[in-house]
């Protein structure tokens, strides 16, 4: 906050928003299609993986895809009925819950397994001058893709109905100190 490079944040602008969020939405789902169907999706871009699935739709595995209906279903009840419960933790202990419980793992449900125990050890390792020569600029590039992908959200989030200006409200130098400070 300090520099004020949160003018950044005013090159961006309401098209740009609502582009970048619908690209986002787009991506996330199309990544989400193997996963909530059973279907293998194969590609790297969004037109060859909706392409794969859509070959492979024959393969759809009925036990990832009612779990993925019953998670959606419960996400929408909740934000409809109970709108301060927190419908996501909600969604995430009841599907692990019935995968436990129905082992659903034997039905074609992906399990990641057993997750280590304790905390991580704070280092950075065998970090080498040439390393951060190498990754200082892609980091660089990490950080600012955040900072703007965190302005948008928080514009987007901020804007009222009918706001055409979106997220006045918003403090692009206290976003990106937070942002820093997380």
């Amino acid at each position: 906050a300090t520099v004020r490079l949160g003018f950044v944040a005013d090159l961006l602008s309401r098209p740009v928003l609502i582009g970048y969020l619908a690209g986002v939405a787009v991506t996330m789902v199309v990544g989400q299609l193997s996963r909530l169907t059973g279907v293998p999706v194969d590609g790297e871009r969004v037109p060859a993986r909706l392409w794969s699935f859509a070959s492979r739709l024959g393969q759809v595995r009925p036990a990832p895809m009612l779990l993925g209906a019953a998670v959606l279903a419960g996400l929408y009840l909740v934000s409809h009925r109970w709108r301060s419960a927190p419908g996501p933790l909600l969604a995430v202990a009841s599907a692990t819950a019935a995968v436990a419980v129905f082992h659903l793992e034997r039905r074609g449900v992906a399990a990641i397994g057993s997750l280590g125990s304790g905390v991580p050890k704070l280092g950075l390792g065998d970090l080498r001058l040439d390393d951060v020569r190498l990754l200082g600029p892609v980091a660089a590039g990490i950080a600012v893709v955040g900072y703007t992908d965190n302005m948008l959200t928080a514009r987007a989030f901020s804007a009222g109905p009918g706001d055409e200006a979106g997220g006045d409200g918003v403090d692009a130098n206290t976003e990106l100190l937070a942002l820093g400070a997380a």
